[in-house]
């Protein structure tokens, strides 16, 4: 069951990673894991990736050093919850978009 699969990333928010995360678009031309070829495969995927990569680096880009290494980690459990998925595109969509609301939700 999807939700089951990242169950852990509905509660993200409440986690405070100490780690930064490195942000950048997804490079489809280079050898991949599992999950980020599915990414590549699929152009909705793909757009949200892409979507998803912008906003997060806009969104930081604003902020001081202690709010960025926060918002790392949030970023790092959405990626954890990205990868439970591996190739199931359902639950690829479902985890992207929960991402893209909380990433809403923050910029404004």
């Amino acid at each position: 069951m999807i939700t089951s699969r990242f169950a852990g990333f509905a509660a993200f928010g409440l986690l405070a990673g100490a780690t930064p995360a490195v942000s950048a678009v997804l490079n489809c031309h280079a050898e991949l894991p599992p999950v980020d070829h599915a990414v590549c495969t699929n152009a909705k995927l793909r757009r949200m990736d892409s979507d998803a990569t912008l906003r997060y680096e806009t969104m930081i880009a604003k902020m001081g050093e202690d709010e960025r290494k926060h918002y790392a980690g949030l970023r790092d459990s959405w990626l954890s919850a990205r990868s439970t998925c591996g190739t199931d595109l359902d639950c690829l969509k479902t985890v992207y978009k929960t991402w893209l609301m909380l990433l809403n939700s923050l910029a404004h």
